[in-house]
């Protein structure tokens, strides 16, 4: 039990569960939206935005990186939209074009910071794969601010957002715009993405986003249900991920944390499905 009075598995485990809640509860929107994918997208278009700011400012600030992120994800977002819009293409292969063009631009910084020897960079390269060990006390602080934003946002505009999620044509009629919630949506998605790559980084924050989302969809057919639901997965994959990686340290957090959520939704599924045989035999 040292674990529990060890300064940097709790700062690991704090940063590793304010974004585990964070990205759960946007996902929970992003599925209904059926617009999963775009947690995908958002994750590989946040690196050229990530290294750009350190090239112009040399930085390893999470803030001034998270920002940089944003934005990087939102244009990426926007020219997902922007290609099904104006192309035959769809949204779906829209978005595969963008999220590998994007990872590929990112890599190309990244070997240009590399080979142009720009001071403190050492560990960009971690943002592929994350590195929750690296996360300092001031991390945990801008994460948790942001995270509290991302939350009260939601909270404050969820039943605009449940409309437009559910009956656009109705959301319209009342004066709401859909095109406007649409991008706050996305927008948290970007955010989300950008305060979680040092966890999990581009190749796997995916999976924070949707897969406890997609676990408590199993059981819930109401919206808030389902974010609450996904909150608590997310929580005990964040945990048991960190506790995992502590009792293994030569492993990192951001997989084994994938690797545990991954097991609730495949353990929610089998459980519903006993559920559900079970009622069908009496």
């Amino acid at each position: 039990m040292d674990f529990l009075v060890n300064p940097v598995f709790i700062n690991v485990l704090m940063g590793v569960v304010l974004i585990s809640i964070s990205t759960a509860a946007v996902g929970c929107f992003l599925y209904v939206q059926k617009n999963a994918l775009l947690g995908e997208t958002l994750a590989h278009g946040c690196l050229p935005g990530i290294y750009c700011v350190f090239i112009f400012s040399a930085t390893r600030d999470l803030l001034w990186l998270s920002i940089g992120a944003t934005l990087s994800g939102l244009l990426s977002s926007y020219l997902v939209d922007f290609i099904a819009a104006k192309s035959r293409i769809s949204r779906d292969g829209a978005m595969a074009v963008v999220l590998s063009s994007m990872f590929g631009l990112g890599i190309v910084l990244l070997s240009f910071v590399q080979q142009n020897n720009y001071p403190n960079q050492n560990g960009l390269e971690d943002l592929f794969f994350g590195n929750a060990a690296a996360m300092s006390s001031k991390d945990i602080r801008i994460i948790g601010l942001i995270s509290c934003g991302i939350w009260l946002l939601l909270i404050t505009n969820y039943r605009k957002l449940l409309l437009i999620l559910f009956d656009s044509d109705f959301a319209k009629f009342q004066g709401i715009r859909p095109r406007l919630y649409n991008s706050l949506i996305s927008t948290l998605a970007a955010i989300s993405v950008a305060i979680g790559m040092q966890t999990a980084g581009a190749v796997l924050i995916a999976a924070l986003i949707i897969t406890p989302a997609a676990a408590a969809r199993i059981w819930c057919s109401r919206l808030v249900d389902m974010i609450l639901l996904a909150v608590v997965f997310a929580i005990i994959g964040g945990s048991a991920g960190t506790l995992c990686s502590y009792a293994a340290p030569k492993m990192p957090t951001g997989p084994w944390v994938v690797v545990c959520m991954a097991l609730i939704f495949f353990l929610s599924t089998l459980m519903k499905r006993i559920y559900l045989a079970s009622l069908t035999s009496k």
